[in-house]
């Protein structure tokens, strides 16, 4: 019977580690959530891209009722040279998107699916921006996870 309670003891103790390691904060992912509203035409304000010359995950949905859609990408804000990174892909297209610039207004992913309304682009070397290319106003989530 002694040793079946050092043998529970022993995966308590492994459990027990187990659940500290998985709840460290070094075990966690960063994140951050931004929501849009966007007019008819119009152009989202800069969205920063977190953390610099590390893989950046993000996606997007755009909620809108008959322009539904979501997209992902990896993204890069690389420094020194300043520019953004990217390759990913979205529900409009199903291709996959990437290249490098800080020109404003370069397209990253689609986030709707109707006509390709809603996008992802670059606004400078560290910022995106959704702009709406469709006649009516827009709403959706992007996410960063890092």
């Amino acid at each position: 019977m002694f040793s079946k309670m050092k043998s529970l003891s022993g995966a308590k103790t492994l459990l027990a580690v187990c659940a500290f390691v998985a709840l460290s904060p070094a075990a966690w992912a960063d994140q951050s959530h931004h929501t849009y509203t966007v007019a008819a035409g119009g152009i989202s304000a800069p969205i920063p891209v977190p953390g610099t010359n590390t893989p950046v995950s993000v996606t997007c949905s755009n909620n809108t009722s008959g322009y539904r859609g979501v997209g992902q990408a990896t993204i890069l804000r690389v420094l020194p040279d300043a520019f953004l990174e990217w390759v990913g892909t979205d529900i409009a297209t199903s291709v996959i998107s990437s290249g490098y610039t800080n020109s404003n207004g370069t397209h990253i992913i689609y986030c709707s699916y109707v006509d390709k309304y809603v996008e992802i682009q670059v606004n400078s070397a560290s910022q995106i921006q959704v702009k709406n290319n469709g006649s009516t106003s827009m709403t959706g989530v992007i996410d960063f996870v890092w």
